[in-house]
């Protein structure tokens, strides 16, 4: 019981901070967009600046990332709740672990995309001959860690109607 308190707040501090970062790559944006000062955004998709066709698309994904990590987390703090209060056949949870682990794939491909965008667009890696992306463990993981809650809630899923089935027999 005490490990199942310290992961919901564990996850309620993640989401209230990826919240304000979410929160904060909005303002920078909105303010840079409404001031026509797009230097606020070459700094967002720092270390885009030189290759100037990629500053917008760069942006809008490293704003999009967040804000899907934020939304993922949020449902699986709801999930943390339903563990919390031992609601284990509740139909809601299901989905949304189905749902958080969608934001969490979406996340990581729309980081592996943004990690891709910046390994073939810069030149650095003609000279090293390194086409590794940049944090790419971190996003492979994150990608694996959607995927496995997309497969626990089929599993629920079954599990739920198991049990209201043999509710039904009984």
């Amino acid at each position: 019981m005490r490990t199942n308190f310290i992961l919901k707040q564990i996850i309620d501090i993640l989401f209230y901070i990826l919240g304000l970062s979410a929160l904060g790559s909005i303002i920078i944006t909105l303010i840079s967009v409404f001031t026509f000062n797009f230097e606020t955004i070459a700094y967002i998709s720092y270390p885009f600046q030189k290759e100037n066709n990629w500053i917008i698309p760069i942006t809008i994904l490293n704003i999009l990332t967040p804000i899907f990590f934020f939304l993922g987390i949020g449902y699986l703090r709801e999930v943390a709740k339903c563990f919390l209060k031992k609601k284990w056949y509740k139909e809601n949870i299901a989905k949304q672990f189905r749902i958080s682990g969608r934001y969490l794939t979406i996340t990581s491909i729309l980081g592996l995309a943004s990690s891709l965008i910046y390994t073939f667009t810069t030149k650095e890696h003609c000279k090293t001959g390194d086409l590794s992306l940049r944090h790419g463990n971190l996003i492979i993981f994150m990608l694996i860690t959607g995927l496995c809650f997309i497969m626990i809630s089929r599993v629920l899923k079954e599990t739920i109607d198991a049990k209201q089935e043999n509710d039904l027999t009984i």
